[in-house]
């Protein structure tokens, strides 16, 4: 039985905020993502989900940037996925995961559609955040490290 888009909105911005989240239960992280995994309206909750993100890091000054300390906020936490989002549509970072069954070909994500391309971004995103410790805010910190980036979401001079 599909949700209702109200319920997906609901869905979406609880699993950001939960899998972005460093305080949050490891079991509650992965049965959250488990339970993404096996929903009927997978798509329309990760789509609600790219939705907030999206909105969230347009309209907040606390999330269009990297801050040196970690603030406990929900529109910083927000900027960080929005961040990630934006390198791995450019081509700066991909994220191969085992565990996640791909039906499309993966070396080319040119033949997906923007929002299919978004949706798989984001799952990747999350279940990898299912499993990590350190919250969304240390995920983008090591990919910054790793990457070398010196402008990192897109945020080029």
């Amino acid at each position: 039985m599909a949700v209702s888009p109200c319920f997906a909105n609901e869905q979406g911005r609880e699993l950001v905020e939960r899998l972005g989240a460093v305080w949050e239960d490891a079991e509650d992280k992965k049965y959250a993502y488990a339970s993404l995994q096996i929903s009927e309206s997978k798509e329309r909750i990760l789509d609600a989900a790219a939705a907030y993100i999206r909105e969230t890091s347009e309209a907040s000054t606390l999330a269009k940037k990297r801050w040196r300390i970690r603030f406990p906020s929900r529109r910083a936490t927000v900027g960080c996925y929005g961040r990630i989002l934006e390198e791995m549509k450019l081509g700066h970072i991909r994220m191969e995961t085992a565990s996640v069954d791909h039906k499309e070909d993966e070396n080319d994500e040119s033949m997906l559609e923007p929002d299919e391309k978004t949706r798989k971004h984001l799952n990747h995103l999350f279940e990898l955040l299912s499993t990590y410790p350190r919250g969304v805010w240390g995920l983008e910190r090591e990919m910054m490290q790793m990457t070398c980036l010196d402008h990192f979401g897109g945020q080029r001079k």
